[in-house]
């Protein structure tokens, strides 16, 4: 993209010049700081290995030649690498100088171990792939943090230093974020890791480091590069990049790394930015993996996994087992006097400890969750940004933040792997919950009310995940008496900053108009919000039934997702607006209304036709 780095020329050896080079590029008043180096090629730039007599270290430095800096001012690069050279996972900035022929140079840790670039023999193993991405992630969220993208994410920026850890390197296109990009003429040089909304001139945003982060772990997993091989034409590799898509379902991953962890790595890879999940999600997310795995093994933890395939029958009789291994593990735990798992238990005595934490942080983590999101919507502009927040970022969040909880209460004595949820079911399960929150129901997952858990006005396939969730509570508050768990105030507060903005008929109608907002909303989302606050969802769409009708227009999934359960809401959408008549009194329109209107009950299909009459007998389903 921008010149050469440290990472991408120390791979180039064959070009290796003398210490005459350094001394012609830096000019004579260098002499005597470098000696023994050792230069290697570049364009913009030019790195090269040599002692720093000042220092007494072996070091990088970066040469920028393209010159015309004044003395006393740092380079650029050097400004950002500066704020960030404290984190142990960024490359270490020791100097920065400009000569007196306005040639700026960086001096830089060496980093012995080569770059990520170097390891395309074969995939790297799971434990340091893993390793890789929460050091890397944890070296862009703190680059995020302070207000800059880092735009040139890759294998060969990732250096191993001599401790065995990973250093994020070349912050020579770094910019404050939402600047503009300008042209992508200097984009060629690490095309295939650019994302892809970069191309339709979208400014730099911690996104893109994301979607690149998630293209290198993918490459260092499969010993592939994406998109095609080295040598593609620049011109086949951004037709492919627009017409391709990448997903870690290729890596080999998918029994040894939880789903959870799965579906946030493909959601990096999302071509919608907003779709992905910040850095320091990601980090926190691999990391939670790479300590499940130290304490469980690959081997252990593949089987762990594999449990999502089991079917729902097995999945229900194992439960059944475990449950009654769990009340008989009660009665004996009451009748020998001794507090469950705790104190006296010496076997679980190194266990619960451990697992408390684990509870105490996840409840600690739900509750800055709420306020995040509410925070967050509080300053919205954008009515966009508040639906999306409901349907997809928080469902995200917080399947991010109960997954690994789940997994550590997997793992207890007598627990087993049918506590494995996907992260499709956690989603729905919490936009099931927000929704019902929203409408003042009680909660469909235990928030420390007495009483409040009720599953039944869930659908079918969403009050086993609720069971699961809400038991695993009621588990950890046996285990960990002493975390208090009272989620309702934060939860509170996020619906009312979710409804704020609902309620306002500006706001909305700025929502509904916009033709981006039909993409925010999938069949599931709109098959819970029928099922679970349809009076919420009705008034939404009270002055707004065209939106409703065009999104089932464009989409054939959720039309006939909805008319399957809901075929009376397409008659209550003609009762508001008959003008709509003409787009439903389509043929494939009235097979699927009539299809979900055949299956109604008997007394159902009676009540439909005394309310809806005349909307049956203009589609030709009522008798006239």
């Amino acid at each position: 993209m921008s010149g050469d780095g440290p990472g991408e020329l120390a791979e180039r050896t064959g070009s290796a010049g003398t210490t005459s080079d350094l001394h012609s590029l830096l000019g004579a008043e260098m002499s005597e700081r470098f000696g023994d180096a050792r230069v290697v090629g570049g364009s913009a730039s030019r790195v090269l290995v040599a002692h720093d007599r000042r220092l007494d270290r072996l070091v990088a430095v970066k040469v920028l030649l393209g010159g015309g800096l004044q003395r006393n001012a740092a380079p650029a690069e050097a400004v950002v690498q500066a704020a960030l050279s404290d984190h142990p996972h960024v490359l270490t900035l020791l100097d920065a100088c400009v000569t007196d022929a306005g040639l700026g140079y960086l001096v830089l840790e060496h980093a012995p171990g080569g770059t990520l670039g170097g390891h395309r023999g074969s995939p790297l193993p799971l434990e340091e792939l893993l390793a890789r991405g929460v050091e890397v992630a944890s070296a862009l969220a703190a680059t995020h943090a302070a207000g800059f993208v880092h735009r040139d994410v890759k294998p060969s920026n990732v250096l191993i230093s001599a401790d065995g850890t990973a250093r994020l390197a070349d912050f020579g296109i770094a910019s404050r974020a939402e600047d503009s990009l300008g042209t992508l003429d200097n984009l060629q040089g690490s095309l295939r890791y650019v994302a892809p909304e970069l191309f339709d001139g979208a400014s730099p945003s911690p996104a893109n480091d994301v979607y690149s982060l998630a293209l290198t772990l993918w490459s260092l997993a499969t010993a592939q590069v994406p998109f095609g091989d080295d040598d593609m034409p620049p011109s086949v590799l951004m037709a492919r990049m627009q017409s391709e898509s990448v997903t870690f379902a290729t890596a080999g991953l998918d029994d040894v790394v939880s789903p959870a962890v799965l579906d946030l790595l493909d959601a990096a890879l999302n071509r919608e930015p907003k779709e992905r999940p910040t850095a320091a999600e990601l980090e926190a997310a691999l990391r939670d993996e790479l300590e499940l795995i130290a304490r469980a093994g690959t081997s252990a933890l593949g089987g762990m996994w594999g449990g999502r395939r089991r079917s729902p029958r097995d999945r229900r009789r194992r439960r059944r087992l475990t449950a009654a291994a769990l009340v008989a593990f009660l009665v004996v735990s009451i009748a020998v006097g001794r507090p469950l798992l705790r104190g006296g238990d010496v076997a679980a005595a190194p266990t619960t400890p451990s697992y408390c934490e684990v509870h105490r942080e996840t409840v600690d983590e739900r509750v800055r969750l709420f306020e995040r999101v509410a925070s967050e919507l509080e300053v919205a502009t954008s009515p966009t940004e508040v639906i999306r927040h409901l349907v997809t970022i928080y469902p995200r969040r917080f399947a991010g933040v109960i997954r690994p909880w789940l997994v550590r209460t997997a793992s207890l004595p007598g627990q087993g792997d049918d506590m494995s949820l996907s992260i499709t079911e956690l989603q729905d399960l919490a936009l099931a919950d927000a929704m019902r929150s929203l409408t003042g129901g009680k909660a469909f997952i235990f928030d420390g009310e007495d009483g409040s858990f009720d599953p039944d006005d869930l659908p079918g396939e969403l009050r086993e995940p609720a069971r699961i969730v809400s038991e695993a509570g009621a588990l950890a508050g046996q285990l960990c008496p002493e975390v208090a768990v009272n989620l309702r105030a934060s939860k509170a507060r996020m619906s009312s900053s979710i409804l704020s903005n609902l309620s306002d008929p500006a706001f909305m109608n700025d929502f509904f108009s916009k033709p981006a907002s039909l993409e925010l909303f999938g069949d599931r989302q709109i098959s819970l919000m029928i099922s679970i606050a349809r009076p919420f969802l009705e008034g939404l769409l009270r002055d707004h039934w065209d939106f409703f009708i065009h999104l089932c227009d464009r989409r054939p999934d959720i039309r006939a997702a909805t008319a399957f359960d809901h075929p009376d809401l397409f008659l209550v959408a003609l009762q508001a607006r008959p003008d709509l008549l003409q787009v439903v009194q389509r043929p494939a329109w009235i097979t699927d209304i009539s299809r979900g209107y055949a299956r109604l009950s008997p007394a159902a299909r009676l009540g439909v036709m005394m309310l809806h009459r005349p909307q049956l007998v203009a589609l030709g389903l009522g008798p006239k």
